[in-house]
């Protein structure tokens, strides 16, 4: 897991996808910090867990983790 601290008027889609590029992770992003809803407002400064190890193959569009593993 790696860190993202948000800057002051970001949304909670902002900061998905300044940290994973895409939306399709937000379910997950929520998730992992604890919150309940995308009407949560976001905090300049707030700290946001995420997980770095997950990475997006535009070419294929297939999902890996960095062990190699297909999803």
């Amino acid at each position: 897991m790696t860190t993202y601290k948000a800057i002051t008027g970001q949304s909670i889609f902002d900061v998905c996808m300044q940290t994973y590029g895409t939306l399709d992770y937000l379910y997950k992003l929520l998730q992992d910090n604890g919150i309940d809803s995308v009407d949560v407002p976001v905090i300049g400064g707030q700290t946001f867990l995420w997980d770095d190890s997950l990475v997006l193959d535009q070419g294929q569009n297939t999902l890996f983790a960095d062990s190699g593993i297909r999803y």
